[in-house]
């Protein structure tokens, strides 16, 4: 099992581009079983999950071929029932459940795996399964109501094959865009939606971060310690859960107070436990993390308990005096194409080393 080794202190700088989004990937993937035809999605990022995904969709019976971020998937024949020893490991697996319902007019899937951060039912994919986005539209299919509460569907007869573009990952251009914020001397993040993660970029405004933005790049520029921050997540367009715990790392060295609530999933804090290995002086107040920012952070050994409070864990290890050690990494790389390599580029001194 693999371990990320981080020696603080060391400034980042530079431009990364952002890889396609996991949680577009993996929903559109599950989306080429509703035809016979090939599909082609471009984007696709390097990850445990849409490695699973693929596992799944080959099990089922489609073709699948993978170069580079582009991959072709071809479904002329399909069977219902999904791998539970698959599907057990990543939540994104229910996916499968509406195109397999509507290609084979019955589906099996086990109740999905993935991060443990509190309840989360699959009630809302039981009651209907519209939220399959742009790729079905290319397919053929008539939708209405894209980006608004009201969704209408108007059935057709079969779906035909589709050329589709993943988007940009919004968690991980504003997990590079944190990262800046907490280490950096000027970090552009290069193909990415400005508006995707503007509550983010507001945020790191409002903290005190000089922030430029262009068509499909944002660069974030030091400007001290982060200053004291009251936030809350909500559903988007509101600040995204998935950077709550990222941001938690940037405020545990701010000036003054800050207060995160977390609407989404109140229990998603199990980083702050390590957080205080490494100095960070917090404490939680039911769904609420009160804050009170530090001089400075210590490395420390510390344990990754799912995605995000992984990577957050990664940056404190930036800002961090020391060596720093994460450990329980695959949690990383079920949604961060080289996050690790991507640093280093960066200017980080981090390496990935195997447990002894």
């Amino acid at each position: 099992m693999d371990k990320i080794r981080i020696h603080g202190g060391h400034p980042l700088s530079g431009s990364i581009k952002i890889s396609g989004s996991k949680n577009s990937s993996l929903p559109i993937l599950a989306a080429t079983l509703l035809t016979r035809e090939q599909c082609v999605v471009h984007e696709v990022p390097d990850l445990s999950d849409t490695h699973y995904m693929l596992q799944i969709l080959m099990h089922l019976g489609a073709q699948v071929e993978r170069a580079s971020g582009t991959v072709s998937v071809t479904a002329e024949k399909t069977q219902s029932v999904a791998p539970y020893d698959i599907v057990r490991k990543m939540r994104a697996s229910v996916c499968v459940l509406g195109p397999l319902l509507g290609r084979c007019k019955e589906a099996t899937v086990s109740l999905p795996g993935g991060c443990v951060i509190g309840d989360r039912p699959i009630d809302l994919h039981l009651k209907g399964f519209e939220a399959l986005g742009a790729a079905v539209h290319k397919m053929g299919a008539k939708i209405e109501g894209a980006g608004t509460r009201r969704i209408i569907i108007e059935g057709v007869r079969a779906l035909h094959g589709a050329e589709h573009q993943v988007i940009p990952d919004r968690i991980e251009a504003g997990t590079f865009l944190v990262a800046g914020a907490i280490s950096g001397e000027g970090v552009t993040v290069k193909r990415v939606n400005p508006e995707h993660v503007r509550s983010v970029t507001d945020a790191l405004a409002a903290c005190g971060f000089p922030i430029d933005t262009a068509d499909n790049a944002i660069s974030v520029w030091p400007n001290g310690d982060a200053r004291a921050l009251e936030i809350k997540t909500d559903p988007y367009p509101g600040f995204p859960t998935d950077m709550q715990a990222q941001m938690c790392a940037l405020l545990s060295t701010s000036h003054g107070t800050s207060v995160v609530t977390e609407n989404i999933f109140p229990q998603r804090y199990m980083h702050v436990a390590e957080l205080k290995r490494m100095g960070a002086q917090m404490r939680l107040e039911g769904a609420t993390a009160v804050i009170d920012g530090v001089d400075r952070l210590l490395g420390a050994p510390v344990m990754a308990s799912d995605l995000r409070a992984s990577a957050a864990l990664v940056l404190a290890g930036l800002k961090a005096e020391g060596i720093t050690e994460v450990s329980r990494v695959y949690h990383i790389d079920r949604g961060y194409e080289r996050l690790d390599e991507k640093l280093s580029e960066l200017g980080a001194h981090i390496e990935r080393v195997k447990e002894v």
